[in-house]
């Protein structure tokens, strides 16, 4: 039996786990806290907001061991969105737009993320 994908949220408030729960539950993920120690998690998300985002994804990246990282933003900027994405986040969501767009980019950092493991396994 296969394991269920873990997401790990890293930062955010207490909103914002019950604002992705739903869309993350209903394509097979359990979402939890990143926690040193425990076994990575298939996907993280972390919460950027201006003046820290670099650090806030470097250290989500640190604690995603290789898993792909999804940057959550308050609200659509294109400005903190490519600092984000430079910083090293594969992704970024704004909670100003449609769960629908969640949903999409969490599927397409799943294709991902099964490609990569077909690419390392035929290696």
């Amino acid at each position: 039996m296969r394991r269920p994908l873990r997401a790990g949220l890293f930062g955010g408030d207490e909103r914002l786990p019950g604002l992705v729960r739903h869309v993350l539950r209903g394509l097979g993920f359990k979402l939890g806290a990143v926690v040193a120690g425990e076994p990575p998690p298939d996907l993280v998300l972390v919460a950027v907001e201006h003046g820290h985002v670099t650090l806030r994804v470097a250290a989500a990246r640190e604690r995603a061991h290789g898993a792909p990282v999804l940057a959550i933003l308050r609200l659509s900027d294109a400005k903190l969105a490519g600092r984000a994405l430079a910083a090293g986040a594969h992704a970024c969501y704004a909670l100003d737009t449609s769960l629908e767009y969640l949903r999409d980019q969490v599927l397409l950092l799943g294709h991902a993320m099964a490609e990569d493991r077909r690419v390392r396994a035929a290696a």
